[in-house]
């Protein structure tokens, strides 16, 4: 049975998970193609691509100009790959769309007799951020920043802040509408008719969420600044996860397409990141500014930037979030 289809929203979400699918394929054909190995590719693959043609037709129908685009996207990001592939392959398997232990943000993996080498692939509009690590809030600084010993005693200061913010922000949306607050959400909010959605609130009442997550950037960045302060070195060898190198021998792709008014797609830039590459700009990292009424800040990586940003996990009604790490030129 086909993929049923739903509101914009959904179909761009769609849209972006097939083009993505597509474009890893595109380049993995290339991959094999330099590598001498296409035919043996095709026939490994031969029966698994159930969806495959069911996402081409979807492109092509949805929007012919990226379906006409992406083989040329594609090739534009093997030639920035080119000089970073290992020498020999004799096989390349795709598991960017499968659950798989220990590979990280693998989408591609090269494999030659025992050596394993992960390839990350992505794609996005130039000017956007392409989302490349996210964690909860509650364990984020000790997974991520561990070797710090502050970083605990930081944690449990960030979830106490949490705990305090959430709750007077659920305690004020229940009194802004007139809802009994008994110390926690439930389900009266949603049988009163109201949204656990951000964006489907009224303005003060989406404000008043907005705030929430206002007070926990801010604690966010503070945080941020503290470590790097600490131990700038340190600091930036700890952001290789967040930046989609969880693991040492990975190659990180990122392709970047313009737009005009008379051109949807066409290539703009390409980047390409290893671990090696990245411990050269290490001395080159800062943390911008905090700007007001934003949920996000950047870490300046030289030339690109990390950006974090807080979502809500689901649904505001919950207390966790999500630190969204994303890239953008």
């Amino acid at each position: 049975m086909g993929r049923r289809y739903g509101t914009l929203a959904q179909n761009e979400a769609i849209l972006n998970e097939y083009k993505g699918v597509l474009f890893e394929f595109l380049a993995a054909k290339l991959l094999a193609s330099h590598y001498g190995i296409l035919p043996s590719f095709l026939e490994t693959l031969s029966g698994r691509l159930g969806g495959s043609s069911e996402r081409e037709k979807y492109i092509r129908r949805v929007d012919g100009d990226l379906f006409q685009a992406l083989p040329a996207l594609a090739q534009a990001m093997f030639v920035a790959l080119e000089n970073y592939l290992p020498p020999f392959c004799g096989e390349i398997r795709l598991v960017g769309r499968r659950k798989n232990l220990g590979l990280g943000e693998t989408d591609l993996l090269l494999v030659s007799g025992k050596n394993h080498h992960p390839l990350g692939l992505k794609l996005g509009r130039n000017g956007s951020f392409i989302n490349t690590k996210s964690g909860g809030i509650k364990s984020f600084f000790t997974r991520y920043f561990g070797p710090f010993p502050e970083s605990y005693a930081l944690q449990e200061e960030i979830n106490y802040v949490l705990n305090e913010a959430f709750s007077e922000m659920a305690q004020g949306l229940h009194e802004m509408v007139g809802l009994e607050f008994q110390g926690h959400f439930d389900q009266r909010w949603s049988e009163s008719g109201h949204s656990e959605l951000p964006g489907q609130l009224g303005p003060r009442e989406h404000g008043l969420v907005m705030d929430f997550y206002y007070r926990l950037i801010r604690e966010v960045h503070k945080g941020f600044c503290r470590l790097f302060e600490t131990d700038p070195s340190t600091f930036g060898r700890r952001l290789f996860p967040l930046v989609g190198l969880s693991r040492e021998d990975m190659i990180q792709g990122m392709c970047f397409y313009g737009r005009t008014k008379s051109q949807k797609y066409f290539f703009e830039k390409s980047f390409v990141e290893t671990t090696a590459l990245f411990v050269e700009r290490i001395g080159q990292v800062s943390i911008l500014p905090l700007r007001e009424r934003r949920c996000s800040f950047g870490v300046s990586l030289g030339d690109y930037l990390l950006q974090i940003r807080l979502k809500p996990m689901n649904k505001f009604t919950t207390e966790g979030l999500k630190v969204n790490c994303s890239l953008g030129l």
